[in-house]
């Protein structure tokens, strides 16, 4: 009988059960949030007087005294450098301030280049700055609010907004794929409370939607009680707009998120 018994089946099932043991164990127990930190890089030329030339670059960013993974790393401090316009990888804090370094000295350069150009202006100011907000840090969703600012000569500097939303378990960026179950059941959803706030200046024109078809932004993030869409200047709308932000409370979301983020409408 026992020569004879197929321990395959069993063998399988054990498996399964071991399997779906680890997958509830690491995705589905609540983690403690990240312990996170503000730390920066500073670089300085000039600014001696109210008269004098000036480059100021302050570079500040989350960092993190508890070890997180290489993963994690890399895509926070990657993404950041993209910001300003560098596309290097880098897993790990000491290699990005290194990079930080090596831009600054960038900037650097070219001011000094711009200064000898124009000697006679001795008031030139300079200025790029990143500073970065905690919205949501719960043990399973980080999202991380940058906002950027520069101004380097013309009628007036630039500046945005940027989210960064990560799955801290998986250590993965989350798209609106990852997020809802349905894209165009969460685009109704969005463009109802974009109409709530802004009906009135969408019919008069006022939005620059191809067809007055509404569209979701570039930026978004998980807010302590909402989902925001984010619309930076310029994007939809003239600079004398600034920035449109709609915050959709998580209850209005219940039955479009995927079954890891329901948490959120509880």
């Amino acid at each position: 009988m026992i020569k004879n018994f197929n321990w395959k089946f069993p063998l399988l099932l054990l498996v399964v059960v071991g399997a779906y043991y680890i997958y509830s164990t690491k995705f589905s127990n609540p983690r403690a949030p990240l312990t996170i930190i503000a730390d920066s890089v500073v670089f300085k030329r000039g600014c001696n007087n109210a008269e004098s030339a000036c480059l100021k670059l302050n570079f500040s960013f989350p960092a993190f005294p508890e070890r997180i993974s290489s993963k994690l790393s890399e895509s926070i401090y990657s993404d950041y450098l993209l910001m300003i316009e560098d596309s290097s990888e880098v897993n790990h804090i000491e290699a990005f301030k290194n990079k930080l370094v090596d831009i600054s000295y960038r900037y650097d350069s070219s001011f000094v280049d711009f200064s000898s150009s124009f000697p006679n202006a001795s008031n030139i100011e300079w200025f790029v700055k990143i500073n970065f907000e905690v919205m949501r840090n719960d043990g399973k969703i980080l999202t991380l609010r940058y906002f950027y600012a520069d101004y380097m000569g013309g009628a007036h500097g630039m500046q945005s907004y940027h989210y960064k939303n990560l799955d801290i378990r998986k250590s993965k960026k989350l798209e609106l794929a990852d997020i809802f179950e349905n894209i165009d059941d969460f685009y109704k959803v969005a463009e109802t409370a974009f109409n709530e706030k802004y009906q009135s200046d969408r019919d008069s024109g006022a939005f620059w939607f191809a067809n007055n078809k509404y569209e979701l932004p570039q930026e978004y993030g998980f807010g302590s009680k909402a989902f925001i869409l984010h619309y930076n200047a310029y994007e939809i709308a003239s600079y004398s707009q600034g920035d449109i932000t709609i915050e959709i409370p998580y209850s209005k979301l219940k039955g479009l998120l995927k079954s890891n983020w329901n948490y959120l409408t509880e």
